[in-house]
């Protein structure tokens, strides 16, 4: 991207990309905006890439290094540590499918300490070696399976796009706080335009309204069933 101060200066668009601030824009559609020393990236800055990848975060010498955000278009993230244009150091890189892992990376692997968290809840933590877990795997009781399967639901029916970082985080937050959050803790997601503490509040009510209507049915002997779908109770019987 950076092959000279001649090619630095044509394609500066705003400030001063040789030292200071400045916006530069690449010939092959890359675009960074943010500190510069020497004509190439040092300090914070944003990098975006004709791809729809993006890099927010720290910059030594135009590499990606110390801590940083990277995003692609199709859902995955990683914050964390970074070491000459590698994920290296401690970071979290999550999964569309809503996949997890924190812990400890080298060279762009998952290598060292730590736990990687599966799509339907089970999750494998100690050591890693170049993305394969060598510590122990657990898995979850039917219980909280069924609680990430019915936040998967819950999450598609409040408009939540499958495979989507937003329904990633919405998945993970109605199966891992519910009922358990109460009405003095629950905020707004700090920034990110979702109010959580209100999702979970709709789908806990879905939850009550479904329990007592399949309540009274059953104990008038009808063997109707009731759930949401979308914004709506459908109900429908057994076995079909």
């Amino acid at each position: 991207m950076y092959s000279g101060s001649s090619a630095i200066a044509e394609g500066c668009v705003e400030g001063n990309c040789i030292v200071g601030k400045g916006t530069y824009e690449a010939k092959g559609g890359q675009k960074y905006e943010g500190e510069f020393r020497f004509g190439v990236p040092n300090g914070q800055g944003t990098l975006w890439y004709p791809e729809g990848d993006k890099y927010v975060g720290e910059w030594i010498d135009g590499k990606r290094n110390g801590q940083g955000t990277y995003t692609w278009p199709d859902g995955r993230k990683y914050v964390g540590e970074w070491k000459d244009g590698k994920q290296n150091g401690q970071g979290t890189y999550t999964w569309p499918d809503g996949g997890k892992y924190v812990g400890e990376w080298r060279f762009d692997s998952m290598t060292g300490q730590g736990t990687y968290t599966y799509a339907d809840g089970d999750y494998c933590t100690g050591k890693f070696n170049k993305g394969k877990c060598l510590g122990k795997t657990v898995k979850l009781d039917r219980t909280k399976r069924n609680k990430i399967a019915e936040a998967k639901i819950a999450c598609e029916d409040l408009g939540f796009t499958p495979g989507t970082e937003k329904f990633a985080e919405c998945a993970l937050k109605l199966s891992t706080e519910g009922s358990e959050r109460t009405s003095s803790n629950r905020s707004s997601d700090g920034g990110g335009g979702v109010n959580w503490g209100g999702v979970v509040d709709t789908v806990e009510r879905q939850r009550q309204e479904i329990e007592r209507l399949n309540r009274e049915r059953s104990n008038n002997g009808n063997t109707r069933v009731c759930s949401y779908v979308g914004n709506s109770i459908v109900c429908k019987d057994r076995g079909y």
